[in-house]
C-alpha cells in the first residue's frame, strides 16, 4: 500500500505552491519568522491530566498490524470547558516512583486532539514498563531525557556551532544522528488558530559520541543552551554533492526589468546561503539545498507555453525558469512574474502565471524587514524542503531535513506555500516513523480542508489519518476513515483519489485475512479507475498486490504469472529500478 500512496502526488500540486511570493519578492531582505500576534490562553491552572491508554484495539488483541507496535494512544476524559490545551502540545508522562510517594517521567508526546471536555494524546516515546497503565501528563522536565527520542542541550561548546547535548551511545544515539532544536510553546501562531506545538528552531548533526553525551554539530538556525531537541532520522553523510533544486532568474522586461531580477536574485541567494559549521558568519551563497542563479538573457512575453524558458533551463541545468516584466510610470511599477518548471514530470507541476501586482518604485532598494521579505524566506524553505524531499536517496536523513524546511514554511507570515508544505510534512514524518508528529499534521489538514470548504483538502487529510491507523494497528478506525475519504472524492468526481483512498479498505482486509474482500476492491474499484486515466504505474503496483493475495491463497502460479508478464514489464519500460527490484 504504501509504495503506491508514497508515489501519488495527485493529492496535491507543487505548482500551486510556488505562490505569488516571487512578485513582490523584489522589496526587501531576509527577516525572521513572524511572531504570533494573540497567543492563546494557558493550560487551566489546577486541572490534573490523567491519561488513560486505548483498550481492546486489534493490535492489542492479536490483530494484524503494519508497522511498529510502539504506537500508544491514550485519552483524557472530563476536563473543565475551556482548559486550555491544544491539538499540538507536547507533554511529559509521569508514573508513581516505586515505593515512594513520588512521580518520575516515563515518557513524552503530543496532544493530537482537543474537544472542550476531553484531549486524544500520542506518545511518542513511553516506557514499556508504563505503556498500559494511567498515566498523569505535565510539563517536560529539565534536564531528563527520554532514550534518544528526546534530550536537551546542555552546554555550549567553545568550538564555534557545536553543542553538547545529555543523550549518548548508552541511549541509542550514533554518528549522524539528526536532533531537530525545539523552541517555546506557541498556540495560536497562525491566522486559522493552528497550534505550532513547540515551534522548531534549529537543526543539528551527531560528529561525536560517547557513553552519556553526544556532540551535535548546528546545522540549521540556533540550538540555545536548555532547549529540548527532539530526534528526526540518521544520515551517515554530511553533506550532498549537487543542489536539490536550480533556480534561474532572468532579466525582466522593461526599463526596471534588470534591477527587479536582479533583486529578487539577491534576495533569493541571501535566504538560500547556509552557514558555515565552523563559523558563525554566514556562508557560500550557494547553498546545498537551492542553488540559485541570475541569467542577463530576457524572454519575451510571448512564449506563454513556456517553450523558450524550458529550453533556457535544460541549456543550463535548472529545475525552475523565473521570468516576466515590468512596467513603472513615475514612482509605481507593476510586476508580472512567470514561473517554468523545466522538467515538470520531475516536480509534477505545471508552469505557472500571475497577473501584476502594484508596489512602489522606491521599494525597489528597501531592505526593511518586511512581510514581503518573510515570504520569500518563505517560499526558500519550501524549496530547501523540496529538494531532500525529492532526493530519495538520502532516505531518513533526507526527510529528516525536509520535515525541517517544511516546518519552517509556515512560520514566515503571509506564507502562501503553508499549506502544501504541511501535507509533504506529514509524509516525512510518516516516512520517518514519527506518527505523532504525522497524526497532527494530518489532522491539521483535514481541519483546514473542513474550515475553508476545501473538500479535496478535507478528503486528503482522512486519508492520512486512514494511514496512518493502518500503519499503527487500529484497523477498523483505517478502513473508516479511508471510506468517508473515498466517499468525498466520489461526490467531487476525483475518482482517482476515491481509488487511492479504497485501497486502504483492501489492505485491511487484506491483513485480516479476508483475501476475498480485498481481490474484489482491488480488481472491481481500483484497477478500472488507473486503466481508465491511463496510470500505468498505479495499475502495476495495484497487480502486484493481487499477486500477494494469490500468493496468500496458494495460486502460486497466477502470481508468479502477475509478476512477470504484468507488473514488471512496467517498472521496467518506466524505468523504477527500485520497484522492480522490490
Amino acid at each position: 500500500m504504501s509504495e503506491q500512496m508514497m508515489t501519488h502526488t495527485s493529492w496535491w500540486r507543487f505548482g500551486a505552491s510556488i505562490a505569488l511570493l516571487l512578485v513582490i519578492a523584489v522589496a526587501g531582505s531576509c527577516v525572521k519568522p513572524s511572531r504570533p500576534d494573540a497567543p492563546r490562553p494557558g493550560p487551566a491552572l489546577g486541572v490534573t491530566l490523567r491519561a488513560v491508554p486505548e483498550r481492546g484495539s486489534e493490535a492489542e488483541s492479536g490483530g494484524s498490524q503494519e508497522g511498529p507496535s510502539d504506537a500508544a494512544y491514550y485519552q483524557v476524559v472530563n476536563l473543565p470547558v475551556g482548559h486550555g490545551y491544544a491539538r499540538g502540545d507536547m507533554l511529559a508522562m509521569y508514573a508513581p516512583r516505586s515505593g515512594t510517594d513520588d512521580e518520575e517521567p516515563v515518557g513524552f508526546g503530543y496532544i493530537t486532539d482537543a474537544q472542550p471536555r476531553s484531549l486524544a494524546f500520542m506518545a511518542a516515546y513511553v516506557d514499556i514498563d508504563h505503556r498500559d497503565e494511567t498515566l498523569r501528563l505535565g510539563a517536560l522536565p529539565s534536564g531528563h531525557h527520554f532514550g534518544k527520542q528526546l534530550g536537551q542541550v546542555v552546554k555550549e561548546e567553545r568550538q564555534a556551532r557545536r553543542v553538547r547535548l545529555n543523550v549518548g551511545r548508552d541511549h541509542g544515539v550514533v554518528l549522524g544522528d539528526i536532533y531537530h532544536v525545539l523552541g517555546d510553546t506557541v498556540g495560536a501562531a497562525t491566522a486559522d488558530g493552528r497550534s505550532l506545538g513547540r515551534k522548531t528552531i534549529g537543526m543539528l548533526q551527531v560528529v561525536e559520541v560517547s557513553d552519556l553525551h553526544a556532540l551535535a554539530r548546528i546545522e540549521q538556525d540556533e540550538a540555545p543552551l536548555n532547549a529540548h531537541v527532539r530526534y528526526a532520522g540518521h544520515d551517515a553523510k554530511l553533506h550532498r554533492a549537487e543542489p536539490g533544486v536550480r533556480v534561474l532568474i532572468t532579466r525582466f522586461l522593461g526599463d526596471k526589468g534588470a534591477d527587479v531580477a536582479l533583486k529578487l536574485h539577491k534576495l533569493m541567494r541571501q535566504a538560500t546561503a547556509p552557514i558555515e559549521p565552523d563559523t558563525e558568519s554566514v556562508g557560500p551563497a550557494l547553498s546545498e539545498d537551492v542553488r540559485v542563479r541570475y541569467h542577463k538573457e530576457a524572454i519575451e512575453e510571448a512564449d506563454a507555453a513556456h517553450d523558450r524558458a524550458r529550453a533556457l533551463g535544460q541549456a543550463y541545468g535548472y529545475d525552475i525558469v523565473v521570468w516576466g516584466s515590468v512596467r513603472s510610470a513615475g514612482d509605481e511599477m507593476s510586476v508580472a512574474v512567470e514561473v517554468a518548471f523545466t522538467n515538470p514530470e520531475r516536480l509534477n507541476a505545471p508552469g505557472r502565471t500571475w497577473g501584476s501586482e502594484r508596489m512602489k518604485l522606491t521599494r525597489l532598494l528597501d531592505d526593511d524587514d518586511d512581510a514581503v521579505t518573510s515570504r520569500v524566506r518563505s517560499l526558500s524553505a519550501y524549496l530547501a524542503g523540496l529538494s531532500y524531499y525529492l532526493d530519495h536517496e538520502t532516505k531518513n536523513g533526507g526527510w529528516a531535513r525536509a520535515a525541517y524546511h517544511f516546518e519552517r514554511v509556515g512560520q514566515f507570515e503571509g506564507s502562501a506555500d503553508a499549506l502544501e508544505a504541511r501535507i509533504l510534512l506529514f509524509y516525512c514524518y510518516e516516512r520517518i516513523g514519527d506518527w505523532a508528529q504525522a497524526e497532527i499534521v494530518a489532522r491539521e489538514v483535514e481541519q483546514h480542508g473542513r474550515d475553508s470548504g476545501d473538500e479535496h483538502t478535507r478528503a486528503h487529510g482522512l486519508y492520512m489519518q486512514s494511514m496512518l491507523a493502518y500503519h499503527t494497528g487500529r484497523l477498523s478506525q483505517a478502513a473508516l476513515l479511508a471510506r468517508r475519504s473515498a466517499e468525498i472524492g466520489r461526490a467531487r468526481g476525483d475518482t482517482r483519489n476515491a481509488a487511492v483512498a479504497t485501497g486502504i479498505i483492501a489492505d485491511v482486509h487484506y491483513h485480516r485475512g479476508e483475501y476475498d474482500q480485498a481481490l474484489r476492491i482491488r480488481r472491481k474499484e481500483e484497477l478500472p479507475v488507473y486503466e481508465k486515466l491511463g496510470d500505468i504505474r498505479s495499475r502495476a503496483v495495484t497487480l502486484g498486490q493481487i499477486a500477494d493475495i494469490y500468493y496468500q491463497r496458494g495460486q502460486y502460479d497466477e502470481a508468479l504469472r502477475i509478476r512477470r508478464k504484468e507488473e514488471l514489464p512496467v517498472y521496467e519500460k518506466l524505468g523504477d529500478i527500485r520497484s522492480r527490484a522490490v
